[in-house]
């Protein structure tokens, strides 16, 4: 989401949407990797912006605090339903547990395979 305003809708949508960039062994996407972990623990730069407010970060600095304070700030405006809120921040949660972007797809598996994340 480039240059666009956005409802706090379209914003819930665009974070916890499937990313798709995660397969199996088969080549088959495997399911749940959402936009918002990529935010919050790629190796490139970035930027959010909301209104005024704006987190940037450079190669190798993303963070989920980042992540958080945007989200923060959009829900503390009345963009974001309280149950919107408790969602983004229980995937960021998750998202800080996996760390790493190179780790989301064994993370998917993992969780496909019903093993537990260490």
């Amino acid at each position: 989401m480039t240059n666009k305003t956005a409802t706090g809708q379209e914003i819930y949508d665009f974070l916890m949407q499937d990313a798709g960039c995660c397969y199996d062994d088969n080549n088959n996407v495997i399911p749940g990797d959402c936009n918002l972990w990529y935010l919050g623990c790629n190796e490139k730069f970035g930027e959010l912006k909301y209104k005024d407010k704006s987190w940037t970060w450079g190669f190798g600095k993303s963070s989920f605090l980042h992540v958080m304070m945007f989200v923060s700030a959009i829900y503390v405006d009345g963009l974001f339903t309280c149950e919107q809120y408790e969602s983004l921040i229980s995937m960021i949660e998750e998202g800080q547990r996996i760390g790493d972007m190179y780790r989301i797809n064994d993370y998917l598996v993992c969780r496909k395979r019903g093993m537990t994340w260490t």
